[in-house]
């Protein structure tokens, strides 16, 4: 079934939405607990790591409800309708910039995460495990992965443009924040109630006859059997590498940025639209040249420019500030090729492990591997705010979000042990994570088959014979041989 135009696009205008709030959220959100709340760095990293735990355990249990769930709408629709409700609360209360104790911000900003991040799962996890309910089309679903990313890279954009806006017309600090959140929120559910309404019922018929209720002792011993398949082990390990770096550099860079190397918001800004920029250019080659590339080339291209941004990053001072430009558009490129390869290999597991276990568990899937590099990023963002309440750092950055990022406000050079912190942090972690996904690339078997459709035999060979039944066996399904 090939989807409707309109579907598409309310489908990749949820990534669109989502993003702009997740981008905010992810360079912004540990800096300002820090700089702007005042939240101690050592309990802004317990913060991190607490609610990324109830995180990682809320995602295989919205997996698990959403496989099982029997509407008229689908079976994800209405986790992301009503999962809107407590995402736009929370996101709303975190950026109100509380005041009081540092017990009570520990408390508060604990619980708001936890909420957030209870709605924002209600609605990822059944958002990406949609993608299989409306198309089998293999092409279709590498298209549309792509146009994913390139709505995440314009919502992106289009939330630091909003900023930059909203930091040169507010000039209170604590207002700035709540008023881009109110900005995101305003276009955050529209999206998701629009995609809500165009996806409703599609497929109910046929997926939801076919798949036969599971308890959820069973489910979870099905998750145990997904680290048995082969195919799923290895993206697993490889996008888990690629989205810990990724996040975790996003997290690090207002520390880099402003509090080392001395930029203005202003200039940070211009720096992130940089690399979304040349991000947008990579996913447009990829949308016109992609299908005749193997992804295993595609991938290694993204991760060795990736890599490159952090063998140079120990090379950059605040005296050549100016070389952060061309390092963003290499940075750029290279993230975007690299994150849209492992995604697709994600959306491509469905039919592996319907084909090695003998059922269809999307929403599972994805819930493990979105739990599993949740825990990665919140244990890298532990060890880096420990490591800078270790060494002294003092939050320095508070002034520089003012009117428009004036130039006029310059920090002063932060204490050698701090910069060093900053520096080799950035370097080490996220660097070593992407040298990781470049091994582990060599032997992802989602890679072997020959372009254009890069579809296995055995798959093609499964839906020929009973598209829609879920009764086959495994060892009838594993007959013919993955290519």
């Amino acid at each position: 079934m090939v989807m409707k135009l309109r579907t598409k696009a309310s489908y990749v205008a949820v990534n669109f939405a989502m993003e702009q709030a997740n981008s905010i959220f992810m360079l912004f959100g540990l800096w300002y607990m820090t700089d702007i709340a005042l939240l101690s760095t050592g309990l802004a990293g317990t913060v991190a790591i607490l609610y990324r735990i109830w995180d990682a355990l809320n995602d295989p249990v919205v997996g698990y409800f959403s496989d099982q769930t029997h509407s008229k709408y689908g079976r994800r629709v209405p986790w992301m309708f009503w999962g809107t409700f407590p995402y736009v609360i929370a996101f709303l209360l975190f950026w109100s910039t509380p005041s009081g104790s540092q017990a009570w911000l520990f408390i508060f900003f604990l619980l708001v995460q936890c909420l957030l991040d209870g709605g924002y799962t209600s609605i990822y996890v059944p958002h990406i495990s949609l993608l299989n309910d409306l198309t089998t089309d293999y092409t279709e679903r590498f298209l549309i992965n792509i146009l994913r990313f390139v709505a995440q890279l314009l919502g992106s954009g289009s939330a630091f443009v909003a900023a930059a806006l909203v930091f040169s017309i507010v000039n209170n600090p604590k207002t700035q924040f709540f008023v881009l959140a109110i900005l995101i929120c305003c276009v955050y559910a529209p999206c998701v109630f629009w995609c809500c309404y165009e996806c409703k019922g599609i497929h109910t018929e046929t997926r939801q006859a076919a798949i036969k209720p599971q308890t959820f002792a069973e489910t979870m011993r099905n998750v145990v059997k997904l680290f048995k398949v082969k195919e799923f082990v290895i993206v697993f390990f490889q996008n888990g590498c690629c989205t810990v770096a990724c996040q975790a550099s996003i997290h690090v860079l207002p520390y880099l940025l402003i509090n080392y190397m001395r930029l203005n918001a202003t200039q940070l800004i211009v720096c992130i639209l940089v690399t979304e920029g040349c991000g947008v250019v990579a996913a447009s080659l990829l949308l016109t040249f992609g299908k005749d590339v193997p992804k295993r080339t595609l991938f290694f291209f993204g991760t060795s420019a990736w890599l490159s941004f952090y063998l140079c990053l120990p090379f950059l001072t605040p005296s050549n500030w100016y070389m952060i430009y061309p390092f963003a558009i290499v940075l750029g490129i290279g993230v975007a090729t690299s994150q849209m390869i492992p995604i697709s290999f994600v959306t491509d597991l469905g039919d592996y492990v319907d084909l090695a276990l003998g059922r269809r568990m999307e929403g599972i899937i994805f819930a493990v591997i979105h739990c599993g590099f949740k825990i990665g990023v919140g244990i890298a963002l532990l060890i880096f705010e420990l490591l800078l309440h270790f060494v002294g750092f003092v939050p320095q950055g508070k002034n520089l979000i003012n009117a428009g990022g004036s130039t006029d406000v310059v920090l002063p050079p932060l204490e050698l042990a701090v910069e060093r912190a900053l520096r080799w942090y950035t370097f080490f972690v996220p660097g070593l994570l992407v040298i990781v996904a470049i091994l582990m690339n060599k032997y992802n078997p989602i890679c072997d088959a020959e372009p254009p459709t890069q579809v296995p035999i055995g798959i093609l060979w499964y839906r020929k014979q009973a598209p829609t039944s879920h009764e086959a066996t495994t060892t009838q399904r594993r007959k013919p041989a993955l290519v």
